[in-house]
């Protein structure tokens, strides 16, 4: 029993994708449509409400500019009237009070003596010289290599005055120096960065020099700096010039360290013995 599949199909068909076109007006006779047309006067009052004309005064009160360049919709006649301001001040009037200038100026002279408070004007001349002995005495330290000792002096010249002074930015930044020389990268770091808004030019730009360094280290791959336990022959120099000891003595030439005589003592004997085992196979043959 056959299925048909190889039975020719008379007729054309439409081809796979496409559909067959359809006629939008069909034919015969079109249907009738019923258009309703509401009475206009019936909504005579509604479209006067939502359209009210204005009348007389009202036109007066508006003007209406001539010249399209400066709009075409109205505005009142005297717009300081309708919307305030606009006072005139006639020659020889007075713009206020007596009373009015007198709390102006007390309230201008309030708002200085904050804003000069705030940014550290305004210091008591006391509160100012102890600040400048404690910043004097910390850069000492600081010189001598003291620098956990100077770290106190520093800090209590940023408790008593305001950030945005001179003295509390040297400060902060003193002891940020500090902080890094004693491998507090982080502490160190985080000063720089708030110093970098400082209103002093000398505090802000050394800030962002010191910034900068911290970013080349970043690009370097350098995360810390190693420094080393050992010491050189200079070191006791120094930390006698440090220590203002006058009394320091170098050694001579001539005088040896006894550590490095007595780790140079197995490299050179063992040197020396292929000399000793030729001289002693030498010997042994001439007896």
């Amino acid at each position: 029993m056959g299925l048909g599949f190889a039975d020719k199909k008379s007729g054309r068909e439409t081809p796979a994708g496409l559909f067959p076109l359809t006629d939008p007006f069909p034919e015969g006779d079109l249907p009738e449509v019923e258009i309703l047309v509401g009475d206009i006067t019936k909504f005579g009052d509604s479209l006067e409400a939502s359209n009210p004309i204005p009348t007389k005064e009202e036109e007066d009160q508006f003007y209406k500019p001539k010249v399209s360049t400066w709009g075409v919709f109205p505005r009142p006649n005297d717009i300081s009237k309708t919307y305030g301001g606009g006072r005139t001040i006639r020659p020889g009037e007075t713009l206020e009070t007596a009373e009015e200038r007198t709390a102006k100026e007390a309230r201008t002279k309030q708002l200085l003596a904050a804003y000069k408070k705030k940014i550290g004007l305004n210091i008591d001349p006391k509160l100012k010289s102890d600040c400048e002995k404690a910043l004097k005495d910390g850069d000492s330290l600081m010189d001598l290599g003291n620098l956990k000792e100077a770290l106190p002096f520093y800090e209590q010249v940023m408790e008593k005055l305001a950030f945005q002074s001179d003295l509390h930015g040297l400060a902060a930044l003193q002891w940020s120096i500090c902080q890094d020389s004693l491998n507090r990268s982080n502490e160190a770091r985080m000063m720089y960065e708030k110093l970098q808004s400082h209103p002093s030019p000398k505090v802000s730009k050394k800030a962002r020099q010191f910034v900068f360094g911290f970013q080349a280290m970043e690009m370097l791959k350098v995360r810390s700096l190693n420094r080393s336990p050992r010491s050189t022959g200079y070191q006791n120099y120094f930390e006698a010039f440090l220590q203002n000891n006058t009394n320091y003595a170098v050694k001579e030439e001539g005088e040896v360290d006894e550590g490095a005589m007595s780790q140079a003592i197995p490299y050179v004997i063992f040197l020396l013995s292929p000399i000793f085992m030729v001289l002693l196979i030498a010997a042994s043959r001439f007896r």
